[in-house]
């Protein structure tokens, strides 16, 4: 029998990666509508989407395929990883980078 420690790092890790898929996939999804508004913005021409479009777009288009990364089964490799640093963000420069690369 497996010690009940470990199935429960494992499925934390599994519930962390998700979460950290879940939220790199909207963000990425979104990314460019985020770029677009603060554009706008910044050069004062008024905003190309309602609240509500952005709504109804982010629910049929983001959020069920995000769902189905959030609950993905673990990796294979998922014990043999080290821990993560608990300080350490979710999303780091160069996640951070990358998303506004895809935005634009």
């Amino acid at each position: 029998a497996e010690y009940m420690g470990v199935s429960a790092v494992r499925e934390g890790r599994a519930t962390f990666d998700g979460i950290k898929k879940f939220v790199l996939y909207l963000l990425a999804v979104n990314s460019s509508e985020i770029i677009v508004m603060l554009f706008c913005v910044a050069i004062g021409l008024p905003v190309p989407f309602t609240p509500v479009m952005i709504l109804w777009a982010n629910l049929f288009v983001g959020v069920p395929p995000a769902i189905a990364l959030g609950v993905d089964t673990a990796e294979a490799d998922i014990m043999t990883r080290r821990p993560r640093n608990p300080a350490a963000p979710m999303l780091t420069k160069r996640a951070i980078a990358l998303l506004a690369l895809h935005g634009l």
